[in-house]
């Protein structure tokens, strides 16, 4: 492992980002292989450049797909006729609270669920659902800056 592990890794470096990952992944499968190789030298060589290729294109195709979705992201909010709510930014100061509160909340006005249903589909009390949509809305609405009225409105 000493001696073939580091010109393994440059290999594999040559191919994709994780080449420590592909080195490890081969000498386990080396470990597993029954029967063992012959020349197991050239048999890591062969399957650490085969799982680098294979790593290089499984992340090509991951930021294609993280590409294509950026591109259709949907704002969950629409931008107002009066243009005073940014819907990127309502959408961006959503995305940033706990998922807990940002549950809550999308429950709450999109859905208009009580707070005693949403405390029955959350597993809490409807006191912690209505503290945890208040202090989210109070976040929200600071992050963007606009009164609760303005943000609550529609």
């Amino acid at each position: 492992m000493r001696d073939l592990g580091p010109g393994l890794t440059l290999l594999a470096r040559q191919w994709c980002d994780v080449p420590e990952d592909v080195v490890q992944d081969a000498f386990l499968k080396l470990f597993r292989q029954t029967p063992f190789p012959e020349n197991p030298r050239a048999w890591m060589f062969k399957v650490v450049r085969r799982d680098a290729l294979n790593a290089a294109r499984s992340q090509s195709r991951r930021k294609k797909h993280e590409q294509i979705s950026r591109d259709e992201r949907i704002n969950w909010f629409c931008d107002s006729i009066d243009e005073s709510l940014d819907g990127e930014l309502a959408t961006r100061a959503l995305m940033s609270q706990p998922v807990p509160i940002r549950e809550i909340l999308v429950l709450r006005l999109w859905n208009e669920l009580s707070f005693d249903e949403i405390a029955e589909l959350a597993g809490i009390s409807p006191r912690t659902a209505s503290r945890r949509y208040q202090s989210g809305l109070q976040a929200v609405r600071s992050q963007l800056n606009i009164k609760l009225e303005e943000f609550t409105r529609g």
